[in-house]
């Protein structure tokens, strides 16, 4: 278990930055990870600036932000927890500089819920998720959420179970393609 509990703003308990032209993932597995930070903005347990992690077997909150957080960097999550964040389970962001790469990244066999805001939030253009065999249930707003030129691909997914405002929302040009989903 990591706890990181402070009262500095912007922390995050992991937080990735590398080089994007590293293509070796980073990787963390097997751990319970808690956080509480106060910030307005930016505020993940764990962060991805930039390059890739590989995320497995782990059960990560936060009591003040989300779960996860992307600001260009990618995420490979499966086998995981993402609960009782205050804010998102996972929250995908494109990178802060408009010619930066896409975010492309994946969600698999994984459980997000009882979140304060969506489960899984993905906003802006270039920004994509693919969620497979994933259970989205219990978030206080939306199961899954593409705004802004977002794009979620949801295959083999239950995303319906008693999200606070629906399954699924798709405005500003977000799109979301559900397959082989149910309630």
């Amino acid at each position: 278990t990591i706890i990181h509990e402070t009262e500095a703003p912007y922390e995050s308990t992991i937080s990735l930055d590398i080089s994007p032209k590293d293509n070796t993932p980073a990787s963390i597995s097997g751990l319970k990870i808690r956080h509480s930070s106060p910030s307005v903005a930016s505020n993940y347990a764990v962060r991805v600036d930039s390059g890739s992690l590989e995320i497995s077997d782990c059960d990560i909150s936060s009591t003040t932000g989300s779960a996860i957080g992307t600001e260009g960097g990618l995420v490979y999550v499966s086998r995981s927890v993402l609960s009782s964040a205050k804010r998102h389970g996972i929250a995908l962001f494109p990178p802060l500089d408009p010619d930066g790469p896409p975010v492309l990244s994946e969600i698999s066999d994984s459980v997000i819920a009882s979140n304060g805001l969506s489960g899984i939030s993905v906003r802006g253009d270039n920004v994509e998720v693919k969620v497979t065999r994933c259970i989205v249930e219990g978030n206080q707003q939306y199961g899954i959420s593409a705004t802004g030129g977002g794009f979620a691909e949801v295959d083999s997914c239950t995303i319906v179970r008693g999200n606070g405002k629906g399954s699924l929302l798709k405005e500003l040009g977000g799109a979301v393609v559900v397959r082989r989903s149910g309630k």
